[in-house]
């Protein structure tokens, strides 16, 4: 066991704020590729959308403990006046969403589900429609291919990580004002 104690390292509130936004810029990048990795091929990696979401929700949850470090017991006004913009159920949301950060890092868990999404052929990346035109039918079924979403607090995976990350924006610019 190592008995060492480190030493903690002090930023102020600027550095909190340039550390936050680069953070955030990671979290928008991996939040982008989840989306694309969940969104528009047909067959999608679970291993990279696993990846991308964890490294989205990490990446956001640096961008609220950065700030928390920079301005210390400013932060806290900053926390109140976000929950006053943003109402009680998003500031419930927003800590669920800190708290799957913290399920996935420490209990290896993440509370993320699939659930089918239906898309027409042409829409997808990797799918082919080989339906001959020359069959015609009176009312021809349109052809459709079931796709896994990623589904985290009952919505697309990728739209929780935008709003949750809509949500940090805001919180940056309140602890720059």
């Amino acid at each position: 066991m190592c008995k060492r104690k480190r030493n903690k390292r002090q930023i102020g509130p600027l550095e909190a704020v340039q550390k936050a936004r680069h953070k955030l810029d990671l979290a928008r990048f991996h939040c982008r590729e989840l989306r694309n990795a969940s969104a528009k091929n047909a067959v999608r990696d679970p291993l990279a959308i696993e990846a991308y979401l964890t490294a989205a929700l990490g990446a956001g949850v640096s961008v609220f403990y950065t700030l928390h470090e920079g301005f210390g017991p400013r932060f806290a006004e900053a926390k109140r006046r976000l929950r006053e913009e943003i109402g009680e159920v998003n500031d419930q949301f927003l800590y669920r969403m800190i708290g799957y950060r913290g399920e996935d890092v420490h209990l290896s868990f993440l509370d993320a589900s699939y659930e089918t999404e239906w898309k027409q052929p042409h829409e997808i990346q990797g799918i082919t429609d080989s339906s001959s035109p020359a069959v015609l039918t009176e009312n021809p079924a349109p052809v459709l291919v079931g796709l896994p979403v990623p589904i985290l607090d009952r919505v697309p995976a990728y739209d929780a990580c935008e709003r949750f990350l809509e949500m940090l924006e805001r919180l940056i610019q309140i602890c720059e004002a």
